[in-house]
């Protein structure tokens, strides 16, 4: 039994044991086996950082080998021939979650959620019908958007003529309205977050994001911070560790017995 499986074994079990609020959504994480290395962190900053607080209605890690020992994750297995949005497509439509949050394997927790702020999101995400997806973080190009509600301290409306309306980022998403733009293309993932805008602009998808003036102060060259959902944007650059804009990686890496120096640290 390796060192993962180990991780993934402690963690299933400690899972098992904790008390959470439910709610109908979804987890997924999207990943590859090339990336391996960032789950014992990924599972292990959940764990601590969300589990907590929320117990979601399904979860499921998408990856491209057989693993068998992802805790409480079901695994869905994608074809590797497939490009990045058909591998995401194609598993997607097998679960049933009709509203779900997306993550990848190298944007984890590193503090704990704010659980009135993300629950504020879940709730507009199952109930308001005109919105298609909420990202649980700002970046430059999403404009300064006018508040959603004057009831919502972070929630925001993204400028429907800002460049991006959607991102590679954790968001919640209605699966329907996600499988739509997929289906609509057929790119690696670099390509999707580029050419997708585009089509979020063409079916008239509506979209919110998260911010608040107050804590979420700018990290990095492109993003903020979030206090509902603080995760590291993202760990991993260019196959390296990003750790000049993510400092508390490095003690992350000791924690979670992760060798840096075996990925190298990214140099901008």
């Amino acid at each position: 039994m390796n060192r993962t499986e180990n991780i993934f074994r402690r963690l299933r079990a400690e899972w098992i044991k904790t008390e959470q609020h439910s709610l109908d959504l979804g987890f997924i994480l999207y990943s590859h086996s090339s990336y391996d290395d960032c789950w014992p962190m990924f599972f292990g900053s959940m764990k601590e950082h969300l589990d907590p607080y929320f117990k979601f209605d399904e979860y499921f890690i998408f990856t491209d080998k057989v693993i068998q020992y992802v805790g409480h994750f079901k695994e869905i297995n994608y074809d590797e021939e497939l490009s990045y949005t058909k591998r995401m497509h194609q598993c997607l439509s097998q679960i049933e979650s009709d509203y779900i949050l997306i993550c990848h394997e190298d944007m984890m927790l590193y503090k704990d959620i704010s659980k009135k702020y993300f629950l504020d999101a879940v709730n507009v995400i199952t109930k308001d019908p005109s919105i298609d997806s909420i990202k649980l973080i700002k970046c430059d190009d999403i404009g300064n958007g006018n508040p959603y509600s004057d009831k919502s301290d972070v929630l925001k409306e993204t400028n429907p003529k800002a460049n991006m309306q959607f991102a590679i980022q954790p968001t919640l998403w209605k699966k329907k309205s996600y499988l739509n733009i997929l289906k609509q293309h057929d790119n690696n993932i670099w390509e999707f977050e580029v050419n997708g805008q585009k089509t979020c602009k063409k079916l008239k998808q509506k979209s919110l994001y998260t911010y608040h003036k107050t804590f979420d102060r700018k990290r990095g060259k492109y993003h903020y911070e979030s206090c509902t959902y603080p995760y590291i944007a993202t760990a991993i650059v260019k196959g390296k560790w990003n750790t000049k804009e993510y400092p508390e990686l490095i003690s992350m890496a000791i924690k979670y017995n992760i060798n840096i120096d075996e990925r190298g640290i990214h140099k901008p």
